[in-house]
C-alpha cells in the first residue's frame, strides 16, 4: 500500500488529511485529495479557519503554495483576524512562499485585526538583523 492509498485509507475525515499534507508538504496527497473532493480547496480549519494556502505558506511549503494558486485559489484569503498567507509567510520567515504570494498578486498593504498591521510591519517586528543574518 502507498503513503498515499494508507492516508486516503484512514479515518479520519478528508479534511484532516488534507492539512496535516499540506503542513508536511506531500504534494501527492494534497492533489489526489483536490481531485477528490475539488470543494475542499475551499475549506478551512475548524480551530482558527485556516484555508491550506494559510497552513502550507506558515509552513514554507512553496509547492503546495504555487499548485494552490495555479487552482485559481485568491492569494489574499482571510482567517478571523483578517490575517492572510502573505502575513503567515512573513511571520515564519518562508521567503520563497513570500516572493510566491506577491508575483500572484497578493495585497502587502492589508490591515489585520489583531493588531492592525500588514505584512510589512510584520516583517520588521519578525525580520532577522543584519548580524543574525550572518550566522544563519
Amino acid at each position: 500500500m502507498t503513503r498515499v492509498e494508507h492516508l486516503l485509507s484512514c479515518a479520519a475525515n478528508y479534511e484532516h488529511r488534507l492539512y496535516t499534507a499540506v503542513q508536511f508538504g506531500d504534494l501527492e496527497t494534497v492533489a489526489t485529495l483536490l481531485q477528490r473532493d475539488p470543494a475542499l480547496i475551499n475549506q478551512t480549519t475548524v480551530y482558527d479557519r485556516h484555508s491550506s494556502l494559510h497552513i502550507a505558506a506558515a509552513n514554507g511549503q512553496i509547492e503546495i503554495v504555487s499548485m494552490l494558486l495555479d487552482r485559481s485559489i485568491k492569494p489574499d484569503l482571510l482567517n478571523p483576524h483578517k490575517q492572510t498567507p502573505l502575513m503567515l509567510a512573513v511571520m515564519h520567515g518562508k521567503i520563497s512562499c513570500v516572493q510566491k504570494l506577491i508575483e500572484a498578486g497578493a495585497n502587502i498593504l492589508m490591515f489585520d485585526s489583531i493588531h492592525g498591521r500588514t505584512c510589512l510591519h510584520y516583517a520588521a517586528y519578525y525580520g532577522k538583523t543584519t548580524s543574525e543574518r550572518k550566522e544563519v
